[in-house]
């Protein structure tokens, strides 16, 4: 009957404070304790429940005023099923400090290491705690193991009502695995509440433990931020939180913040908080790097520095295209005449100088002044690479573009990316294509760091209305056009053919016998390529397309990069002479070519061949429309082509008019011959 009403009372109070007893005890900083009681709790096989308990003054001074179980750091059990459990109050109290030997000593280990201890938090949370046990809650079973030790483990102790064989189990494992734990520090107390007719009360004296906790950090791609001005470590922030959700801030010892600032060694200073389990993240990124986001879990021991090793990740910017040569006047990837577009050789230089983000042109071309290239695996930071057909040159694959026996290696971010990274970058033709003058101008661009990403979009490719701009060479010819060893021949037109593109056009010459392409002749804006006379200018469009070729202009010369044929047309003011036929070729940039004078040859007269027979080896004579025969021409057919050719200088000085020739007729001779 006993035990039943002690476990009714134990029911409804099971830690319960008593009147204090006089007593001696060799650490006197605490001497009165006040207990509170919260909510009951069932556990076991028989219903039987417990109800917390938990400190909240320590000689008077507040410890925790939560009136909710579980928050208070300083829970109190009591340990004598068997009796009753008194209210909540203020009660004197023994101490129980690292003097204490035998079964105290032992309560005092427990208690460090059940809910309201600080080894609870660190060890056995986990350890011991981890699934529950017949329905005992954390605080149940670390009442049940305490009342158990202080029965001295007796097989019938009081500890085990209501209770079965598993609770039995677990308590007795957690009794035997605590002499292997570290014993708890020096200034850890426990309060022993003692009185006649009454439970004894155990519970720690809340005294605050701390930890220390620092980083250390490094970069995650020292490829890109080693020896490199524009990243640095410095200044990256780190803080404590006390929840996952990185909502509720943790406070260090002296109720400040507990952010952790990295230094530029990737090193902190020590901050120091309370012990316990914590969440870290980083909340202020280092100048270059990337913010690492991720929420990681620490750990804060008694008297030890728990060092957070992070790392991150610096910003680089993936670069493509970077550059686009194109004709500059047509403005398309799209090389004139005979010219190339490929195989420029291109200059770029990287310069680990941090671009201010309203930096112009101008003053970034000022920040890097009289500065040295970055060092990449101690060679400075410079490409050379070539363009291909269609002027491009392409960072992404540097295989195909990249010189590497005079380059540096390339920088790489973490997906293996060709990169560029922060900093300034120039960009110079040092050789050009072929048939095209070399662009002198000295393009120079930044990569910003933006946004708190790994990956940046701030370099501008030389693309669009940016791209590299080449000018083709070009050039114009001149010749005199004469007969008979001097007389000038007037009015006599000359097709022009592109080798290459096929395109051509027809230049007369003067009264004076004399053809010039040039604009200072014939401004190529004149009537451009009607020709019709020797007052039309002319001008290859590079293409044989007037749509998307060169547009005229009079300060450039007539003839892109190319080989051209020159071919006399039949007209009245050479008929009678044999057409001429030359080539020439234009090489070089603003050159005027002076083929000299064409002299006209007077048509020969004709003679009589020697025929080859298929059957005899000796040559036969054949004179003009006298003899026939099985291997003699027939007389008949000598006069029909001495008739035709008559009728056809007829037919073209029907179409001659005073000194012009129309156009659309030479053109139909010109197919004809």
């Amino acid at each position: 009957m006993k035990r039943r009403i002690a476990a009714w009372l134990m029911c409804l109070l099971s830690f319960a404070g008593v009147v204090a007893l006089n007593f001696d005890y060799s650490c006197a900083a605490a001497t009165t304790v006040t207990l509170k009681m919260g909510k009951t709790e069932y556990y076991g096989v028989r219903n039987y429940c417990t109800t917390w308990r938990w400190v909240t003054h320590i000689n008077g001074e507040p410890v925790d005023l939560d009136d909710e179980p579980g928050v208070s750091r300083s829970y109190a059990y009591c340990v004598q099923p068997d009796k009753p459990t008194p209210s909540e109050g203020t009660y004197n109290v023994t101490v129980i400090d690292e003097d204490n030997t035998g079964r105290t000593a032992k309560m005092r280990k427990l208690i460090y290491y059940l809910p309201g201890g600080y080894g609870y938090t660190s060890v056995t949370k986990k350890k011991w705690f981890s699934k529950s046990v017949e329905g005992c809650s954390d605080y149940a079973l670390g009442h049940i193991a305490l009342s158990y030790l202080y029965d001295n483990c007796s097989g019938n102790s009081d500890a085990w009502f209501g209770t079965g064989d598993a609770v039995k189990s677990k308590v007795k494992d957690m009794i035997k695995e605590l002499s292997s734990l570290p014993d708890p520090p020096e200034e850890f107390e426990v309060f022993w509440i003692k009185v006649d007719g009454y439970q004894d009360v155990f519970g720690a004296i809340y005294d605050t433990e701390y930890g220390k906790a620092s980083v250390k950090k490094i970069s995650s791609n020292t490829l890109i931020s080693a020896g490199n001005n524009c990243y640095s470590l410095e200044g990256a922030q780190y803080t404590v939180y006390k929840d996952k959700a990185c909502t509720e801030g943790a406070e260090t010892k002296t109720g400040d913040k507990a952010v952790i600032t990295v230094h530029s060694d990737g090193k902190s200073d020590e901050i120091t908080v309370e012990t316990g389990d914590y969440y870290i993240k980083e909340t202020k990124a280092p100048r270059g790097y990337a913010l690492d986001t991720d929420v990681h879990s620490i750990q804060i021991t008694r008297d030890k520095t728990t060092v957070y090793s992070a790392s991150d990740t610096p910003k680089s910017n993936p670069v493509d295209l970077i550059i686009q040569k194109v004709d500059r006047e047509t403005g398309i990837g799209r090389a004139q005449g005979k010219a190339s577009l490929k195989d420029a050789e291109f200059k770029i230089t990287y310069y680990d100088v941090t671009p201010g983000k309203d930096m112009t042109d101008d003053d970034l071309r000022a920040a890097i002044k009289d500065k040295a290239a970055a060092k990449i695996k101690g060679k400075e930071a410079v490409w050379i690479m070539r363009t291909d057909e269609e002027g491009k040159i392409n960072f992404a694959d540097p295989e195909k573009y990249l010189i590497r026996e005079r380059s540096a290696d390339l920088y790489r971010d973490s997906k293996d990316r060709y990169v560029i990274p922060i900093g300034i970058i120039t960009i110079e033709e040092i050789s050009a294509p072929e048939g095209y003058k070399r662009n002198e101008e000295l393009f120079i661009r930044a990569i910003r760091e933006t946004g708190t990403v790994e990956t940046l979009q701030t370099f501008k490719t030389l693309t669009d209305g940016d791209a590299v701009t080449e000018q083709v060479y070009r050039g114009d010819i001149s010749f005199s056009k004469s007969a008979d060893g001097g007389r000038k021949m007037k009015y006599i037109p000359f097709k022009i053919s592109s080798v290459t593109t096929g395109e051509s056009h027809i230049v007369f010459t003067d009264e004076n016998g004399y053809a010039n392409t040039a604009s200072s002749w014939n401004a190529h804006t004149q009537n451009t390529n009607e020709g019709k006379s020797s007052w039309d200018g002319i001008w290859f469009n590079g293409y044989n397309d007037v749509e998307t070729g060169a547009k005229a202009e009079n300060r450039l010369a007539a003839l892109p990069y190319d080989t051209y044929t020159i071919e006399e047309l039949r007209c009245d003011s050479n008929e009678g002479y044999s057409l001429l036929k030359d080539t020439v070729t234009i090489n070089r940039d603003s050159v005027l070519i002076d083929l000299g004078t064409f002299d006209d040859k007077p048509e020969s007269e004709p003679e009589i061949h020697e025929v080859i027979s298929s059957e005899h080896a000796s040559p036969k004579h054949v004179s003009k429309g006298v003899e026939t025969g099985d291997d003699k021409m027939p007389a008949a057919l000598y006069y029909i082509a001495m008739l035709l050719a008559v009728s056809e200088l007829a037919l073209l000085t029907a179409l001659r008019k005073n000194d012009r020739l129309n156009t659309e007729n030479v053109s139909e001779f010109a197919e004809d011959q």
